[in-house]
């Protein structure tokens, strides 16, 4: 999955969430939470490690790193809407298939690949749940977007500002 798919579905489940519990959840680090394993994870893996790993799931990818995250959390709240939306990029990266990484360091060390940058696009157009995905992403998005008329400019800015949907 990318972008779309990773930032709408966590917003999606989230905001379902926070109409019930009424948390008053900071939505820009939920935001940054759901793109972080990626974040870290592309250019370590991919760019820095290339010829060591060559693979693009490692640390952020870890349940380790939701775990270290959520405690953190703890004491700045801020950092549990990261762990959350770190959380959700796993589940949503089906990371289960891949428990080598997702429970590191407990099975080893992370796996080698023959990774090459056309494989990111090739494994997009191979698997049909990435398009679900990111449809998903963009009509929750649009659907937030609309809702909450985020398309007008001073609503855009207290969003930014607060990292509140009202």
């Amino acid at each position: 999955m990318l972008l779309f798919g990773h930032i709408g579905i966590a917003l999606g489940i989230f905001y379902l969430l926070n109409t019930r519990l009424k948390k008053g959840i900071d939505y820009r680090f939920l935001i940054l939470g759901s793109l972080l394993s990626d974040i870290i994870d592309k250019p370590l893996g991919n760019i820095v490690l290339y010829g060591l790993l060559n693979n693009g799931r490692i640390i952020g990818h870890t349940l380790l790193f939701v775990i270290v995250l959520t405690v953190i959390g703890f004491y700045r709240k801020r950092i549990l809407y990261v762990a959350a939306g770190v959380a959700t990029h796993l589940v949503l990266d089906r990371m289960w298939g891949d428990p080598r990484t997702l429970l590191w360091p407990f099975l080893g060390d992370f796996i080698r690949r023959d990774f090459r940058f056309t494989d990111l696009i090739d494994s997009f157009y191979a698997d049909p749940l990435n398009y679900i995905g990111e449809v998903a992403g963009i009509v929750i998005l649009i659907s937030l977007i609309v809702t909450h008329r985020l398309y007008l400019k001073h609503r855009i800015k207290d969003f930014l500002a607060a990292g509140q949907l009202n």
